[in-house]
């Protein structure tokens, strides 16, 4: 009995034992579980104002064989790039020519069923001078993609990943430009445009020897005609998909020339845009002088929209314009000349269409043919103009407006209206933002005093 009482409470001892194991196992186990949840839930609140942390895989940009290609840079004639199939992951390494941007424009190379990383080669040197570009390139299975490319870069070659960012190696691991896709994002790609308008033509008597046109993808899309004042389609719209900017350049083929700040409405199935260009002055006989807009219609001097040409977003300025669509009544309470006086008349004008116009001893308007129209978002600009053979004298006077963008009054300030020569244009222009001021320019930038 007694050897077995003391097996008995052995086994009872032990039994509490495992049991008190259990309990304290399970207490402990708990309290871990406790501890965790409360330090799961301290870094959950530790990160709750932190960004999330993605893990991107770069994926190198291969092609088989190249269609098509064109190219967005500020070099339109001094540019050469070598377009390759590399493989670096046999000995030695594979470079062979696909094709090439010679002076903007793609001339097709060989074709390959297997796909290689693509290269991008500078050809000209030193390549630390060569301007930033973006290349968009088709293949033969109809698959576009836009890469960029940085300027004032140490490497002749460059490789992309599927984002269109550019690498100094094969592996890409030597980062040259990281931020490829928000540069398409914010890249204005019109797609196929049927009419462009300046709010006011470009005043120049001679001007066989001036370009300003709008290429989109290294494809010149409209061309200015002085001699008509309108821009003019080239007929050709592509219907490649390319994620490029938007582009416009001067050009000067003699002699130095200023031309004047401008909005342009771009007109698109997809909608009316605003551009807006400012004060540019090309040297004759200079390599052409680029813009480039993004989404909002704002200028840059880079394809990759780095380097903004104004001082303020051209949102902000078509904000703070005077821009009706509509005007149905103008008048005045005195007429801007005390006289009749044939070829003196006051215009209101936008997107380079007449909207009403005062003859010279009316104090009331007569509707225009672009009354009424679809128009931009570009500031109204009332248009002295002479014709008269004499310099005009006006005072100032106060234009009374009803429009759909609401009752204003628009003060014209005395003006001096020269004679039209080879020398003056013979018109004086305002420009209106939405309290009735006038400025000298149709970015808003310089006020004239009126009271």
């Amino acid at each position: 009995m007694k050897g077995q009482t003391t097996l008995t409470q052995t086994a009872t001892t032990q039994a509490v034992d495992t049991k008190t194991r259990i309990i304290l196992g399970i207490g402990m186990m708990s309290a871990f579980a406790v501890g965790a949840t409360l330090a799961m839930a301290l870094l959950r609140l530790d990160l709750i104002d932190q960004p999330p942390q993605i893990l991107i895989i770069k994926k190198p940009l291969t092609v088989m064989d190249i269609i098509s290609g064109g190219l967005t840079t500020a070099a339109h004639q001094n540019t050469s790039l070598a377009l390759y199939a590399t493989d670096a992951s046999h000995s030695p390494s594979y470079y062979e020519p696909l094709g090439r941007f010679v002076d903007g424009t793609y001339d097709d190379g060989a074709a390959y069923a297997t796909k290689y990383r693509l290269a991008i080669a500078r050809e000209h040197v030193p390549y630390n001078s060569e301007p930033a570009y973006l290349a968009t390139i088709t293949t033969n299975g109809q698959i576009t993609n836009t890469v960029c490319a940085p300027g004032n870069t140490n490497h002749q070659f460059l490789w992309f990943d599927a984002l269109g960012n550019a690498y100094g190696s094969y592996d890409l691991s030597e980062p040259a430009l990281t931020d490829c896709m928000d540069v398409k994002q914010r890249a204005y790609n019109p797609g196929i445009a049927y009419h462009v308008a300046p709010n006011t033509f470009y005043p120049y008597l001679t001007a066989s020897i001036l370009t300003i046109a709008f290429e989109h993808n290294g494809v010149q899309q409209f061309h200015y005609r002085f001699d008509e004042d309108v821009f003019r389609s080239d007929n050709t719209n592509s219907q490649e998909v390319s994620r490029s900017p938007l582009e416009i350049f001067f050009h000067s083929n003699e002699n130095d020339v200023t031309f004047p700040a401008r909005t342009i409405k771009y007109e698109t199935f997809a909608g009316v845009q605003t551009l807006c260009i400012p004060e540019t002055a090309v040297l004759g006989r200079a390599p052409a002088l680029s813009y480039f807009f993004d989404t909002l219609g704002t200028p840059y001097t880079d394809p990759l929209l780095q380097h903004q040409a104004i001082s303020e977003s051209c949102h902000s300025i078509v904000a703070r314009s005077f821009s009706p669509q509509t005007i149905s009544l103008a008048t005045v309470a005195q007429p801007f000349l005390a006289e009749p006086k044939n070829g003196f008349s006051v215009q209101l004008i936008k997107d380079n269409g007449i909207v009403r116009t005062f003859a010279s001893d009316s104090t009331s308007s007569e509707s225009g043919e672009w009354n009424g129209l679809v128009n931009s978002r570009s500031p109204l600009i009332v248009h002295l103009k002479n014709d008269t053979g004499d310099i005009i004298q006006t005072d100032e006077r106060l234009i009374s407006l009803e429009s759909d963008a609401g009752n204003l009054s628009l003060c014209v300030p005395a003006s001096t209206v020269t004679v039209f020569d080879t020398e003056d244009m013979g018109y004086v222009d305002y420009f209106y933002d939405m309290d009735g001021k006038p400025y000298s320019d149709n970015l808003l930038q310089n006020p004239v005093p009126c009271s």
